[in-house]
C-alpha cells in the first residue's frame, strides 16, 4: 500500500497470492493434458472428454476472474477505482460485506439505485490487510465523501494501518479507534 498523489494504491501482495491466476494455470495444464492424450492415445474414452470441457470451462472462467483483478484498487475521499478502469463515486455504491465461511470474508460494492448489482468483489487477505479494518475504512471513506467531508490519501492510509482492538468486539457493535495522521 502506498500513496500516490490524492490515492491510496492497493497492491495484491505477489503474484502467488492470486489464486485465480494458479487455478488458471492449473486447469489449463489439467485441459492440455486431457487434450494431449485425446490426440495421442488408440483409447477414446468418455471420462477424458468430460474432464477436457470441465477443464476448458475452469481455465475460461478463472481467466476471466484472473482479468477483472488484475491491477490495483485506488481509493481516494471522492471515488474509488477498481482494476479495469472501473471508476465509481462514493455516492454511487454501496458497501457490504459477505461470509464466504467461517475464516473468510469478502467486501461487496453494490451500486445503488434502480438496477442494483455487484460491481466488484475482494477479499483482504491479498491486499495484505486484515478484513475488519478494510471494511470499516471503505464504510467511513463513503461515509464521509457523502456527508461532503472527504477523507485525505493520509487520513485513508492510516485508517487502513490502524492495528486490530484486542479483544474483538461483538458482531454489531462497534470501536472508536483514533488514528494518527502524520
Amino acid at each position: 500500500m502506498k500513496v500516490s498523489g490524492d490515492d491510496v494504491v492497493l497492491r495484491q501482495q505477489q503474484f502467488f497470492a492470486n489464486v485465480n491466476l494458479w487455478m488458471t494455470i492449473s486447469f489449463g495444464m489439467m485441459l492440455c493434458g486431457c487434450v494431449g492424450h485425446l490426440l495421442f492415445c488408440d483409447d477414446l474414452d468418455f471420462r477424458i472428454i468430460l474432464s477436457a470441457i470441465g477443464s476448458l470451462g475452469f481455465t475460461l472462467w478463472y481467466g476471466y476472474m484472473a482479468f477483472l483483478g488484475r491491477g490495483p484498487i485506488k481509493l481516494n475521499g471522492d471515488l474509488i477505482a477498481l482494476a479495469g478502469a472501473r471508476v465509481y463515486l462514493w455516492s454511487d455504491v454501496e458497501v457490504r460485506y459477505t461470509l464466504a465461511g467461517e475464516y473468510a470474508a469478502t467486501v461487496l460494492l453494490r451500486t445503488l439505485g434502480e438496477h442494483q448489482r455487484v460491481v466488484a468483489k475482494f477479499a483482504a487477505v491479498p491486499l495484505g490487510l486484515n478484513f475488519n479494518t478494510l471494511l470499516s475504512t471503505l464504510v467511513q471513506t463513503k461515509e464521509r465523501s457523502v456527508a461532503g467531508d472527504p477523507l485525505t490519501a493520509e487520513e485513508i492510509r492510516a485508517m487502513l494501518l490502524t492495528p486490530v482492538p484486542d479483544p474483538l468486539p461483538a458482531i454489531g457493535e462497534y470501536v472508536d479507534v483514533m488514528v494518527h495522521v502524520p
